[in-house]
């Protein structure tokens, strides 16, 4: 089976790549500069281009491409979220659309569909929430939706990923190596996440389970606080958790992207991966940073 893949060279870009090569699809990277080997097509959503190729007879397309949230939102990091992720996936529905295939669409989405304030649990049935992360997760999904009419589409509606080599662990390892960083007020608030190394998991199984489609929640089935996150990262690195960050300086310092990202605490459950039989490898937070922290 043929899948292409954008977003093929970034974080989580790199490890489904390996993994679904592994189990024994056919796949093929999208990408914006000269191909180096027989399995990447150029192509550049923003100059309309790319390999004719590249849609022959492909059967999935995961669709990863996007600028890192991460960092202060500045008009121009607004524009720069937006943008790369919109125009890409416009181009690649397109695509899709005028592909002589029935193709299989995962498009990469974000928890932060559901807004900042939803305090209970989250399913798949919770509507689109308030802030700017909602409303650019909104307009991205719409995006994919665009190639339904003959396809099955899905939008990967991603937790927190983990994993030691990228994303937000990176960023916080080193504060923890010095013991620099711990919980968030009381720690209390729910920490939505996904293990990095489960993602490509459930990607074969959303390709393999023909029924499902629409938005499905990428977090581990298991509730995870704050402080329980916390707590395991401390232990697995032999630190104390002794530091506390008060909620004031964090949403003074961190602006709108600390009150969307870092406190706004959903409690996302993935609901329809549960009610279609797939099981996790990877659901407590404790056993997994052990796997990829310890030597």
């Amino acid at each position: 089976m043929k899948i292409i893949v954008s977003g093929a060279s970034g974080f989580v870009g790199i490890e489904t790549v390996k993994v679904l090569s592994e189990i024994g699809y056919n796949v093929f990277s999208l990408v914006r500069r000269e191909p180096q080997n027989q399995n990447e097509y150029y192509f550049d959503p923003g100059k309309k281009e790319i390999d004719d190729e590249a849609f022959k007879n492909v059967s999935a397309v995961i669709n990863l491409s996007g600028e890192s949230i991460f960092g202060l939102w500045t008009k121009n990091k607004k524009e720069r979220i937006l943008s790369s992720r919109i125009e890409t996936t416009r181009f690649i529905s397109e695509k899709i659309i005028n592909s002589k295939n029935e193709v299989v669409f995962i498009s990469a989405s974000a928890v932060g569909f559901y807004g900042y304030e939803v305090k209970s649990k989250i399913n798949e049935n919770e509507s689109n929430g308030r802030g700017f992360l909602a409303e650019a997760c909104k307009m991205w999904e719409e995006e994919a939706y665009r190639a339904e009419k003959k396809n099955r589409v899905v939008t990967a509606r991603f937790g927190v990923v983990l994993g030691k080599n990228g994303g937000f662990l990176k960023k916080i390892l080193p504060l923890t190596k010095l013991g620099f960083f711990g919980r968030i007020g009381k720690g209390e608030t729910h920490f939505s996440w996904i293990a990095l190394k489960e993602i490509p998991l459930i990607f074969d199984f959303i390709i393999r389970k023909k029924e499902i489609r629409g938005p499905i929640n990428f977090t581990s089935p298991l509730e995870t606080t704050n402080k329980e996150f916390s707590r395991a990262l401390s232990t697995i690195m032999g630190k104390k958790e002794f530091f506390s960050l008060p909620y004031l300086p964090v949403k003074l310092f961190g602006g709108e992207m600390a009150r969307e990202m870092v406190l706004s605490g959903l409690n996302v459950f993935p609901q329809k991966l549960i009610d279609n039989g797939y099981s996790f490898v990877f659901p407590k937070i404790e056993n997994y940073l052990q796997v990829i922290l310890k030597k």
